[in-house]
Formats: C-alpha cells, sequence, structure tokens
C-alpha cells in the first residue's frame, strides 16, 4: 500500500456522532473526512457515515476515539 493509503476507520449511522468524532480528530492533528453523509433523506441502513484517516493515523485516531470525551455540563443559574 502506498505511504499515504486512506483507511475508513469507523462508521456511524448518527451525523452528529460523526461529526464529534471528526472534530477530536482535528484537533488531536489528525487529518480526515467524512463520506456518505450528504444523502437527501438521511443516513439510512447500509448507508452510513465513514470516518477516514491515513493509514498511518489509524492507531492513534482510534486511540483517541476510544478514550472517554470529556463530560458536558450546566453550569448552575447566577442567584
Amino acid at each position: 500500500m502506498p505511504a499515504h493509503a486512506i483507511v475508513v476507520l469507523t462508521s456511524f449511522y448518527n451525523l452528529m456522532s460523526a461529526h464529534v468524532a471528526r472534530t477530536r480528530l482535528e484537533a488531536a492533528g489528525i487529518r480526515c473526512f467524512l463520506s456518505n453523509e450528504t444523502r437527501p433523506y438521511g443516513v439510512t441502513i447500509g448507508g452510513q457515515v465513514r470516518l477516514h484517516v491515513r493509514e498511518q493515523d489509524a492507531a492513534e485516531a482510534q486511540r483517541i476515539l476510544s478514550e472517554d470525551a470529556a463530560p458536558m455540563f450546566v453550569l448552575p443559574d447566577e442567584e
């Protein structure tokens, strides 16, 4: 395989989850892209959104995505 072969790292049924994963990888400096995300009626069975990375970055990308994401919480209203 060429040094810069592109592989499918994972796929998602949920478009928002795919974008969150892509953003996490980009924030870590890993170049990636999504495919199959512009279907007219959303994501369908067999038509998952795919996250692609360079083969050389796949192990690090998988490690990053397997880590727990920072928890989200709501700040209390100021009184």
